[in-house]
Order: structure tokens, then C-alpha cells, then sequence
């Protein structure tokens, strides 16, 4: 699936820039970072109501048997604690928001968004994780485009939500072409300055 999606959204931004000077980056990510210190927190915090439950227990429990018992518990959680729905679960907002701002800052400037010669770049990310999709308009756009207009393109990919709604994204990403062109037209001096391949971090 993750090949099929990355093929259609590619045909999307192509599509999108067939009617606007703007250079359109999409990135895909199965979640914006690993979340190792929740899983760790997770793990330490089973220990330790483990170990509570254990000495208050009114059951006497076997000293060889009580340490295997708190270690297979704290490995089952930090394990579980690795699944997406446990991540969104046990993590904050904030944590969540951070790990994306951080990702997307990061790709703004590693995908070159920001070097297109009129500053027209535009950064389309999702996070199936986080459920989460962010726009970053460089100062070229920023400065064109209305504040509306801008509202009316993330409204319309956040409705997708996911990289994976091959019924739905690959037609948002496509339609921003016709959306940009009032304010940055096609010109015939055009030129194709970043990659129109999209890129998806995602599990097969």
C-alpha cells in the first residue's frame, strides 16, 4: 500500500504544479518520533506498582518467583507501550505537538523547501500517529496568499488525516494547484526546483 500511495500522491503534486509556480513537498511519517522515554515511563511505573502491590499484598509471594514477575510485567508494558494507541493513550498533547513541530522543522529544511529561487515552497506533512497534518507555507506564499485561502488548504487536507486515504488525499493535494494559481500563476519561465516524489515513512 505504502508504494501505491506514494505513486498516486507524486501524481498529485505533479498535477497541483502543472497550474502553479509553487513547488509542493509531501511527507508521510507512521509518527513523529519514537516515544522511547513514555515507553520507558510506562515501564518504570508498572515496576513500581508491581513491587507496591507485591509487599502490601496480603498473599505471601516467593522471592525467586517475585523478580521474574516484575520483569515480565515491566517488559509487557514498555512493549505495549511502543503500539500507537498506547502512545496517543499515555502521552501528553504538548509531547505529541513537540515531536511534530520538531519533525516538520526538520524536513522544511532537509527536503530544501525553503531554497526555491521565489520562496514558494509549501510543506505538506502527515503523522498516522498523531493523526496529525501540518502546512508550512514559505515567505514567498506567505506573503501572496490570503489568510482565508491558507485556512481553506489545511482545512481541506486535514479532513484527510491519514497518508494511507488514497480515496480522498491524492485528490486534495491535486486540487491545490487550481487553488494557487490565482496568486502564484504558472509562468513559462517556470522551473521544477525540487523533487515532485512524495515521501512516506511508513511500515509495509
Amino acid at each position: 500500500m505504502t508504494n501505491q500511495a506514494q505513486n498516486l500522491l507524486t501524481q498529485a503534486v505533479e498535477t497541483a504544479e502543472s497550474f502553479t509556480n509553487a513547488e509542493l513537498v509531501v511527507v508521510g511519517y507512521a509518527r513523529a518520533d519514537a516515544y522511547l522515554d513514555i515507553a520507558f515511563r510506562n515501564a518504570l511505573f508498572a515496576t513500581l506498582l508491581t513491587l507496591a502491590t507485591t509487599f502490601l499484598s496480603p498473599m505471601e509471594i516467593p522471592h525467586d518467583a517475585a523478580l521474574p514477575m516484575i520483569s515480565l510485567i515491566s517488559l509487557a508494558t514498555f512493549l505495549a507501550s511502543r503500539l500507537p494507541a498506547i502512545i496517543r493513550l499515555t502521552s501528553s498533547k504538548s509531547r505529541r505537538s513537540h515531536a511534530i513541530d520538531t519533525t516538520v522543522a526538520h524536513a522544511f529544511l532537509s527536503k530544501g523547501v525553503h531554497r526555491t529561487r521565489d520562496h514558494t515552497g509549501l510543506l505538506i506533512a502527515f503523522f498516522e500517529l498523531e493523526r496529525s497534518t501540518q502546512v508550512v507555507f514559505d515567505t514567498g506564499l506567505e506573503s501572496r496568499i490570503p489568510d482565508e485561502v491558507k485556512t481553506t488548504i489545511v482545512q481541506s487536507l486535514l479532513q484527510t488525516s491519514t497518508v494511507r486515504n488514497l480515496h480522498t488525499l491524492p485528490d486534495a493535494v491535486a486540487a491545490l494547484g487550481k487553488i494557487l494559481a490565482p496568486f502564484i500563476p504558472k509562468t513559462a519561465d517556470d522551473l521544477n526546483e525540487l523533487p515532485d516524489q512524495a515521501t512516506l515513512d511508513l511500515p509495509q
